[in-house]
């Protein structure tokens, strides 16, 4: 697992889940702008079909489909990364418009439990959940993916049945009308990119774009989905460029 102390994280939660977090996120990028931008940088956006061979729970039909960047696919980095916030790193992305991009990186589970980040729900909460690390952006911050085969009035919806929770009334909310056809992950930091960077690292090749799926999300191994994806896209990949 993803190694973060656990007092690090409590600690941080101490400023976490106030009434005004979903205003906050939705300033992220926009107090963010330490990113650096390309200089110069092109708007062609690149698409992709992928072998679909990587792990039972990928169809055929889910992975021949070609996408491009946008909310709900997943970036998965090439081998060339070396960067440790984002080397082996899959991220689903959850924002992606004029101010640029957020995402979180979903396959860097922590040793610390959510019961222990969130005491004050720790009866509420699956007892064997861990924290995730959601990327290096302002881990004081946390934000919950919850799956839901209903339609939920709490958070955005990132892809088809998969939501996105930043706020402590909406999490309550959910975890006291918690049933069984519903999953949750919980995530401390996220990555983001300011407007045209994320462009310009796929345009340069760092990372692969593939369609997001909720069951790929939630009932994969995420010690071993990095390897699933590069195992297949790393043969198989093709891109077309307009």
């Amino acid at each position: 697992m993803f190694r973060i102390h656990w007092k690090t994280l409590v600690i941080a939660a101490s400023t976490l889940l106030s009434p005004h977090m979903a205003q906050a996120v939705d300033s992220d990028l926009g107090r963010h702008r330490q990113f650096e931008i390309a200089s110069i940088l092109r708007s062609t956006q690149q698409r992709a079909a992928v072998s679909p061979a990587l792990n039972p729970l990928m169809s055929t039909q889910r992975f021949l489909r070609q996408v491009s960047l946008q909310r709900g696919v997943f970036l998965v980095a090439k081998r060339h990364i070396k960067d440790p916030r984002f080397k082996q790193t899959v991220i689903l992305i959850t924002g992606h418009d004029s101010w640029g991009s957020i995402g979180l990186v979903v396959n860097r589970p922590s040793e610390v439990p959510v019961a222990k980040l969130l005491p004050e729900w720790a009866e509420l909460v699956d007892a064997d959940a861990h924290v995730y690390y959601g990327g290096p952006v302002e881990i004081d911050l946390v934000r919950f993916l919850i799956k839901s085969s209903r339609p939920l009035d709490i958070g955005n919806r990132v892809l088809e049945d998969v939501y996105m929770v930043a706020s402590k009334p909406m999490f309550e909310t959910f975890i006291r009308n918690h049933n069984s056809n519903k999953v949750m992950h919980t995530y401390i930091g996220y990555a983001g990119w300011a407007v045209g960077q994320l462009e310009h690292e796929v345009d340069r090749g760092d990372w692969y774009i593939v369609k997001g799926d909720a069951k790929m999300l939630f009932d994969s191994d995420p010690e071993t989905l990095w390897k699933q994806f590069i195992r297949s896209l790393s043969g198989s990949w093709v891109h077309y460029q307009h």
